[in-house]
């Protein structure tokens, strides 16, 4: 299990791995670098009482280990979210980026789901107004949420799934994003 949080958003991810669960805490940083090298085999993990090792093929990468804890990120995933909405990643994602491009600098972005549409909303007093609208499948009552459009957006990009469902309480608590049972994100909402 990978996780990673900037306090405002949280990913979890399952891989298949056939070694003996441990528990380490990596810096964004050695993640930056993994990311970076373009190598498409089989990422090797092993770990000292101090380092970390990660073999690429015949690159190595070693790092100390981070004496922080992470936080108890089960507690954060919202378990109690009984609205649902599937929709399909792709269109949503594209609609993002057309909203987006007129946020303000905090990115804040409306997403009002109704039944069977999502109206996807934003505005800038120097740029102006975008409005989109995407079909889902929700039947629940209507309900209002800002947040980060680029959050959802990097999670849309990351999942795999064709479809995701995104999950919600009411306008302030956390909203999970899953694209099945691999990938879950949780977004925290912004005060519209």
């Amino acid at each position: 299990t990978l996780v990673a949080t900037d306090g405002k958003r949280l990913s979890v991810t399952r891989l298949a791995s056939n070694s003996e669960p441990t528990s380490v805490v990596l810096t964004s940083h050695i993640l930056d670098l993994l990311a970076a090298v373009d190598y498409p085999g089989p990422l090797m993990f092993l770990q000292s009482d101090q380092h970390v090792f990660f073999q690429l093929g015949s690159r190595l990468l070693i790092s100390r280990k981070s004496e922080q804890t992470f936080p108890a990120y089960e507690r954060i995933i919202p378990h109690d979210h009984e609205k649902r909405a599937c929709v399909d990643r792709q269109v949503l994602a594209a609609a993002l980026r057309r909203v987006g491009v007129v946020s303000e600098e905090n990115q804040a972005a409306y997403f009002a789901f109704d039944q069977g549409v999502l109206s996807l909303s934003s505005s800038s007093a120097g740029i102006g107004e975008a409005d989109e609208q995407v079909a889902i499948q929700y039947d629940a009552e209507p309900l209002q949420v800002c947040c980060n459009w680029r959050y959802v957006l990097d999670f849309l990009e990351a999942a795999s799934g064709s479809a995701v469902t995104i999950a919600l309480k009411n306008p302030v608590s956390p909203m999970p994003l899953t694209d099945g049972w691999d990938f879950l994100n949780v977004v925290m909402l912004m005060r519209a």
